[in-house]
C-alpha cells in the first residue's frame, strides 16, 4: 500500500483519467463501483433530501464518456451502500 498521501492521490487521479479516456479498460461493474466511490468521496453519504430522487445528481460527474442511465442507476445503488465510508478519490 502506498504510504504517501500525495502519491496515493496522484495515482487515483491517473487511474480515474485512464478509465475515463478508455486507456485503462474495465468492466461495467468496475466502472460502477469506482463511480460510486468517487461520488462518496465528493458528496459523502447518499442523502435523498439533498440529492433529490433519481440519478440526476450523478450527471455532474465524469465517470466514463457518455454514461448510460443503467450505469448511473447502478452507481446510485452502490453509493447508497457506502454509509460512513471514507474514501480517498
Amino acid at each position: 500500500m502506498l504510504q504517501d498521501e500525495t502519491t496515493r492521490y496522484q495515482l487515483v487521479l491517473q487511474v480515474r483519467q485512464d478509465v475515463y479516456t478508455g486507456k485503462l479498460p474495465c468492466s461495467w461493474v468496475t466502472q460502477a463501483l469506482l463511480g460510486s466511490f468517487h461520488v462518496q468521496s465528493e458528496l459523502g453519504d447518499y442523502d435523498p433530501d439533498s440529492m433529490g430522487p433519481g440519478i440526476n445528481y450523478l450527471r455532474q460527474f465524469e465517470f466514463v464518456r457518455n454514461p448510460t442511465d443503467q450505469l448511473l442507476q447502478k452507481i446510485m445503488e452502490l453509493h447508497k451502500t457506502h454509509k460512513q465510508v471514507n474514501v480517498f478519490f
